[in-house]
């Protein structure tokens, strides 16, 4: 008897979507900006148009974090490439050093030396 054979699509993905492309986690951008907004429309005494303007503005970075993905043909955010170039810059850094005029040759040509020298 053959083996079963199944065909799993390259983009496939088994978390929770609300939106097409967009996961629950996504999401949860929007709750700092609607916190940040209710106090500007009940309790700042501004103009209605600057509220709209800073309400918009709010609004307007999580949907940029969530909705566009710079790369095309894959599902990855704006919001994981920040995350990914900012874990990036935090790593430890490891550098390499040299001592100046120092070169496998030249201890080579020293080691060489020194064996003659005590023959």
């Amino acid at each position: 008897m053959a083996k079963k054979q199944f065909h799993i699509p390259k983009n496939f993905s088994a978390q929770y979507e609300l939106i097409e492309g967009v996961k629950l986690k996504d999401f949860l951008f929007f709750i700092p900006s609607t916190i940040l907004m209710l106090p500007i429309i009940f309790l700042i005494p501004i103009g209605a148009l600057y509220k709209i303007i800073i309400c918009a503005f709010l609004v307007f970075i999580p949907f940029c974090l969530v909705f566009i993905q710079p790369i095309d043909g894959r599902d990855i955010k704006v919001w994981q490439i920040l995350k990914g170039k900012y874990d990036f810059m935090k790593r430890q850094k490891v550098f390499y050093y040299r001592k100046e005029g120092w070169n496998i040759e030249s201890v080579q040509k020293k080691s060489k030396i020194n064996n003659r020298r005590k023959r």
